[in-house]
Formats: C-alpha cells, sequence, structure tokens
C-alpha cells in the first residue's frame, strides 16, 4: 500500500490543520481540544490512507476507550462522548464509501437482510419509548453493517489487502494487552460479583476484553495450528507463546462465557474438519473434572485445603447463587416474556432495553449491577419483536450457511482453513448471544464484522500475511 499525497490534497490539508490548530489554541475548553485534535488525525489519516482509511479507525478504537468517560457535549439529558464521536464520524465516512462503491455494494453478502435489519430499527423509533435512545442504537447497528460491508468491498477492489488489515488489528491490540498484563501483575483490576483482580484491558468491563482476547485467539488458531504460517513455521515456539499470553489473559478476565466460545469454536472445528481432534477435546474436558474432584476430594480430607479456595478454580467450577449466574439469567427470561407479549411483532423500539425492564422489573431485581439483557435474542425480540428477532436469526443462518457452502467447495485447497475458522467463529458467535451483549462491545463488535467482511471477499492463499 502507497503512500501519496497529492498537491489537490496539500491544497486542502494544510489549511485545515492550520484552522483545527488555531482552534485548539483559541479554545479554553479541554474537551473540545480532544475533539479538534482527533479531527486532524482524522483528516491527515485520510490525506494518506483514502479509501483506506478505515484502518486508522479500527487502530484508534480499542485505545480510546480510556476515554470513554470525556464527554464532549450534553443536551438535556443526552450526552456524546469521544467514542460516540468518533463513531459517528466513521459511520458518515463508511457510507460515504457504500456510495463511492455503490455498483458492488449488492455483491456483499446477504446486504438485503443487513438492509432490512437495519430500517425495522431506524423505523422502531416511530414508536420507540425512547426515540433518541432508539436512534443512537440503530446508528451503532448501522455502523457494525458497514464496517463489513467496506471491508469486504475494499478487499474485493483490491484496495485493501488482508494482511494489512490483520497487521493493523493487532497494531490496535497492542494497548489493551499490554494494559491487561499490567493489571494482572500488580493484581489492579476491577472487582465484580464479589471476584476481585478482574483484568480488562483498555475497556470498560473484564468480558468485553476476554471477547476482545477471544477474537484474537480464533486468528492465532487459523494460521498457526490449521494454515501453518511460514511465520509459526520459522518461530517454532512462538505459537506456544502467543498461546499461552492469550489463554492466561482469557482466564484472568474470570469470563467463562469467553472459554465456552472457545470450547464451540474447536467443537466445529472437530465435527467439521478432524474428528480425532473433537475426541481429544472431550476427553481432555473429561479428565480434567476427573482430575480436579479427585484431587480436590483427597486435599479437603487429609489437609482440610480445598482448590475451590482459588478465586479462579471457584469461578470456573463453582455452582452457586454467587458463583453462577444462570438462574439470574433464567428468572431474567421468564420475567421478560409477558414483557414481550404486550408488544409481540414489534417490540418497544430498538436499544430500549434497559428502559423497560427497569420500568418493570420484579422487586427481586431492583438491585441488579446492569439492566442490560446479557442475551441479544432476547434483546432483539422486545425491542423489534418477533419480527426482528426471526430477521436477526435469519442473519446468523445465512452467514453460516454461506461460509459452510464455500468450505465445501473448497475443501480441497488451501482457502478452507480461512472459511473452517470463519465458521467456527460465527457458531460461536452465535451461542455467545445467548449469554452476552455480543451487539454492545463495540471494539469486538468492530473488529469481528472488518474480519468477517474481509474473510469473504477474498481467498486466504492470495493474501496471506506475510511479517517476514
Amino acid at each position: 500500500m502507497r503512500f501519496k499525497i497529492s498537491e489537490k490534497t496539500y491544497a486542502w490539508l494544510i489549511p485545515a490543520l492550520f484552522l483545527t490548530g488555531l482552534g485548539i489554541i483559541l479554545n479554553p475548553r479541554p474537551s473540545f481540544d480532544i475533539l479538534l485534535a482527533a479531527l486532524a488525525i482524522l483528516m491527515l489519516g485520510q490525506a494518506i490512507l483514502k479509501d483506506n482509511l478505515i484502518l486508522l479507525f479500527l487502530l484508534l478504537r480499542p485505545a480510546l476507550d480510556l476515554w470513554r468517560d470525556l464527554v464532549l457535549f450534553e443536551y438535556q439529558d443526552f450526552a456524546v462522548n469521544l467514542n460516540a464521536a468518533l463513531a459517528l464520524v466513521m459511520l458518515l465516512w463508511l457510507l460515504s464509501m457504500l456510495y463511492k462503491y455503490r455498483h458492488s455494494v449488492r455483491s456483499v453478502p446477504p446486504m438485503a437482510l443487513f438492509a432490512l435489519m437495519s430500517g425495522l430499527m431506524f423505523a422502531s423509533a416511530f414508536y420507540s419509548v425512547s426515540k433518541i435512545t432508539t436512534l443512537v442504537e440503530a446508528a451503532k447497528f448501522l455502523n457494525i453493517v458497514c464496517i463489513f460491508a467496506v471491508s469486504y468491498l475494499l478487499i474485493k477492489e483490491k484496495k485493501l489487502s488482508k494482511q494489512t488489515l490483520l497487521i493493523t488489528l493487532i497494531v490496535s491490540a497492542l494497548i489493551p494487552l499490554s494494559l491487561a498484563l499490567y493489571q494482572l501483575f500488580t493484581g489492579s483490576g476491577i472487582s465484580t460479583f464479589g471476584l476481585r483482580g478482574r483484568i480488562h484491558g483498555s475497556f470498560a468491563h473484564p468480558n468485553v476484553f476476554a471477547f476482545f482476547t477471544l477474537s484474537f485467539l480464533f486468528i492465532q488458531i487459523q494460521y498457526s495450528a490449521l494454515a501453518k504460517h511460514v511465520l509459526f513455521v520459522k518461530y517454532k515456539y512462538l505459537d506456544k507463546i502467543l498461546y499461552t499470553l492469550l489463554a492466561i489473559l482469557l482466564l484472568f478476565t474470570y469470563t467463562r462465557a469467553a472459554w465456552i466460545g472457545l470450547a464451540v469454536f474447536l467443537f466445529v472445528l472437530g465435527i467439521v474438519y478432524n474428528t480425532k481432534l473433537l475426541h481429544r477435546f472431550i476427553l481432555g474436558i473429561a479428565l480434567s473434572y476427573a482430575l480436579f474432584f479427585a484431587i480436590n476430594s483427597v486435599l479437603i480430607h487429609y489437609y482440610d485445603y480445598s482448590l475451590r479456595e482459588i478465586p479462579l478454580v471457584e469461578r470456573l467450577t463453582g455452582r452457586n447463587e454467587d458463583a453462577d449466574s444462570l438462574a439470574w439469567r433464567q428468572a431474567l427470561v421468564r420475567e421478560t416474556l409477558p414483557i414481550i407479549r404486550a408488544r409481540p411483532y414489534f417490540g418497544f423500539g430498538y436499544g430500549t432495553f434497559p428502559t423497560v425492564w427497569e420500568e418493570n422489573r420484579s422487586l427481586g431485581h431492583l438491585w441488579d449491577d446492569s439492566a442490560e439483557a446479557h442475551n441479544d435474542y432476547l434483546r432483539m425480540a422486545l425491542e423489534i419483536g418477533l419480527i426482528g428477532l426471526a430477521l436477526y436469526i435469519l442473519l446468523l443462518i445465512s452467514l453460516i450457511a454461506l461460509v459452510f457452502r464455500l468450505f465445501r467447495r473448497e475443501a480441497r485447497s488451501g482457502k478452507r482453513y480461512q472459511y473452517l475458522c470463519l465458521l467456527a467463529w460465527l457458531i460461536s458467535f452465535a451461542v455467545l448471544s445467548f449469554s452476552d451483549n455480543m451487539l454492545h462491545h463495540t471494539p469486538v463488535i468492530w473488529l469481528t464484522a472488518s474480519w468477517w467482511g474481509a474473510s469473504l471477499a477474498r481467498p486466504v492463499s492470495h493474501d496471506e500475511p506475510n511479517f517476514v
């Protein structure tokens, strides 16, 4: 990818940067200084990267979560922080890119379902119990759709290589991973539900960092365990180092859902590609649990010590009211179903689950830590009704079916690894959506959408990353 700035670009870039710098000097509000500085970075990025400006957005977003509490401006009860401003600018840029490549937009799979989902979400603002919330959340979903579509189109049109995208995503992870390591060694993570020291990187919650790390673990499996990239052949211990690092970070988020996601991913790989791997995986889990309970029983009997006194072990093996959220989630579903029946077809408006739930929840949930659904399917049913839920499920099924067809078509070529991992990732995402707010984890879903779009657009054999 060449970086060249034309004289025409210089003609608008230099005056624009000068005015932005002048605004920073004269403006007395620090929040606007940050906004103007970000604007200057984006203008410079547009001048250099042009159609590949999406790389700058993807690069900045994980680190910007550090300033999520920085409010740029407020209007009544509505506030815009730095992340929201970046998302809005990105959405406008992405829409301009879709217009530029409008003749190819129909080739993006499955664009019709994406358009229907987005249209229904925006239309729900007309009857929403919170119109501004619905418009904001619908814009967030549209951003995800546009990231997917633009990534697909840029790869297809050969404006961007998958190698460059992957390197950008890796660099974007350096700050979150570095902060997570610092939190791990200093014990400075956050405490939730009686668990202390949960690492979270640069993000607001450990779950977000867990799914962020899990995404890179999926990509790592694709290039080291399956595709056998030359980098991992040349440096034999690199894959073991990366696996160990990512696994440790994932463990100390204390996010069990992420481990379930990894288990689903490996399970799909085993069923579709390698039954021996599946058998070893199941046998390994069974033996691990058998050994744990046997050793723990001996320790309790002879030394009056239980391994479950270790917080991490208790989190992974404990089944009690404090450690296990299953009962809470079941109660949430039971109490939400009557609310859904009040508006079964079109719901209460996209993004309004917290508002509706807080007004209708029972006394038993009055002091809940969060009013979120922790279940994207439940959320869709309440917010945009059974019609919206059906569309969302159909969208996921369409993507899974498409990738499965591509995998079968390329079953004897090197391209199969790309589609195999994408298939496992999609199914893992669909399962995790039962237990978490996957669409709400913005840094994760931006990474996910860009990688999915890029992976569908071009075979791996033509654009394998080459770091050496």
